[in-house]
C-alpha cells in the first residue's frame, strides 16, 4: 500500500453532487469495489464517480476504514468505493492500464463453507488437508490442526494442491499451483492451529477460468454484504 502527495491515478475522481476533484491513490480493487487513499473528508454514502477507459463510473462511499500512516508522512483516510452498476466490472475496467500492479492489493474474503485443500508439501509422503480462512485473488489464508511444525516449511516451495470447491456452486475440483509465501502458529493460548499462506501461480485455462468465476461471486456476495452492513449502522 502506498500514497502520493500528488494524484497518481490515471482515473480522475469527482464528488456528484459538487465535481470536484478527489486526489487520490488507488491501492485496492475488486470486481465490484474500489479502495482509495485520500487526505480528503468523504462521508458515508457520498456520491462520486470515475472516468476511466471512456467510462463514467458511479460510486458511493460504503465503508470509512482504519487510516494509513505513510512511513516518515501523513495519517491518510481509507475509503471502499462500491460501484451502483452490477454490470461493471472494475478490475476488468482499471486494471489493464496498471498491468502487473504494484502495490495494489485485493480485498481478503472469508468463505462460507470453507474451501478444502490438500497440499503435497515438499519432501513429505502424504498428502495434508488444510481448511481456508479467507481468499483474494492473490491466494489463499489457510489453516491446519498443528500437528507437524508447519512453521518448518521453506518459504517460496511450490506445492501441487486440489481445491475441493463442491460446495460453492462448481462441480468439480480445482488444480492450482501455489507458492507457500509464510507459515506461523496461532496466537491464542493453545495454540491449536497452523496457519499458511499460499499464492496460486499457475492454473490450466480451464481451471483459471472457474476459479475467476468463483472469486467473483465471492467478492459481490461479501462486500456487498459488508457495504449493507455500514449502511444499517449510519
Amino acid at each position: 500500500m502506498k500514497f502520493s502527495e500528488s494524484d497518481d491515478s490515471p482515473y480522475p475522481l469527482r464528488l456528484t453532487a459538487t465535481n470536484a476533484a478527489i486526489d487520490y491513490s488507488l491501492y485496492e480493487v475488486s470486481a465490484c469495489t474500489v479502495g482509495i487513499l485520500t487526505r480528503e473528508h468523504l462521508c458515508s454514502r457520498d456520491y462520486l464517480f470515475m472516468e476511466a477507459v471512456g467510462r463514467r463510473i458511479p460510486l458511493r462511499v460504503s465503508a470509512i476504514l482504519p487510516p494509513f500512516r505513510v512511513p516518515q508522512g501523513p495519517v491518510v483516510k481509507r475509503y471502499r468505493l462500491t460501484c451502483l452498476d452490477c454490470l461493471m466490472e472494475l478490475d476488468r475496467i482499471l486494471m489493464p492500464d496498471f498491468g502487473t500492479p504494484n502495490g495494489l492489493q485485493f480485498p481478503r474474503c472469508p468463505v462460507n463453507p470453507r474451501v478444502y485443500v490438500e497440499a503435497r508439501w515438499p519432501h513429505r509422503e502424504q498428502l495434508e488437508i488444510l481448511e481456508s480462512v479467507d481468499i483474494s485473488r492473490s491466494g489463499l489464508l489457510l489453516r491446519v490442526v498443528r500437528g507437524d511444525d508447519h512453521a518448518a516449511l521453506a518459504i517460496d516451495s511450490v506445492v501441487a494442491l486440489r481445491l475441493d470447491v463442491a460446495r460453492l456452486w462448481l462441480p468439480e475440483s480445482l488444480q492450482p499451483w501455489g507458492r507457500l509465501v509464510r507459515a506461523f502458529p496461532s496466537y491464542d493460548e493453545f495454540k491449536t492451529f497452523s496457519y499458511i499462506a499460499v499464492q496460486l501461480i499457475d492454473f490450466s485455462q480451464r481451471d483459471a477460468a472457474h476459479w475467476n468465476q468463483l472469486l467473483r461471486r465471492i467478492e459481490r456476495g461479501f462486500l456487498s454484504g459488508l457495504s449493507k452492513l455500514a449502511s444499517s449502522k449510519l
